[in-house]
This record gives structure tokens, sequence and C-alpha cells, in this order.
């Protein structure tokens, strides 16, 4: 089941929130970028909420990686982001910079 993570482990109420913005609302863009999978698309939308959050990327700024397959799997939009971070030199090297970061910081 492709949006197995989707309907286990969002609450139904911000699941549904959610699905209507990728819907009808905001979040038209992944709805369109999902070729009209409302679920698809909110998981990206999700996948990119982390990666934005952590790093200031997208998915779209990875190398090819096989999203679809992760949200067909199961996958947690977190997982498959940092999935995606390893197998690509950009991501590698931004987890790197990162986590140089916030040692530094923690020594200070």
């Amino acid at each position: 089941m492709s949006d197995l993570w989707l309907y286990s482990e969002l609450e139904p109420t911000k699941r549904e929130k959610l699905l209507a913005e990728v819907r009808e609302g905001k979040l038209t863009a992944y709805r369109d970028l999902a070729c009209g999978d409302e679920a698809y698309g909110a998981w990206l939308f999700l996948v990119d909420l982390y990666l934005r959050r952590r790093y200031g990327i997208t998915h779209s700024d990875l190398a090819d990686f096989t999203w679809r397959d992760e949200y067909r799997n199961g996958a947690s939009p977190r997982s498959a982001a940092t999935d995606a971070l390893e197998a690509d030199d950009l991501g590698q090297m931004m987890v790197g910079d990162l986590e140089r970061l916030q040692a530094a910081e923690t020594s200070s």
C-alpha cells in the first residue's frame, strides 16, 4: 500500500487537513508534481518540509532518487530524505558541514 505511512503515522485530522491543502489549497503544486496523486504529493511535501527545516534544500536539490519507490514501500518522509542525503554527494557534504557546525557550537 503506497500511502501506508501517511495513514498509519499521521493523526486523521492532520492528515485530512494536509490532503485538503494538496487537493485545493496552498500545496496544489505538490499534487501536480505527483501527477494528481494527492497522498504522494502530501508525502513529498513532508519530505521537503524536513529537508528545508534541517538543511535549507528540497528533494529536487538532490540527485535522482527513487522517491516514489520509497513512498510505495511505506518509508517515512524523514527516512526517505535521510536515505537520499546519504546517496547524494551534495547531501553527504551538507550533513558533514551541519555536524561540524553543531559540534563547534556545543564545544563553545
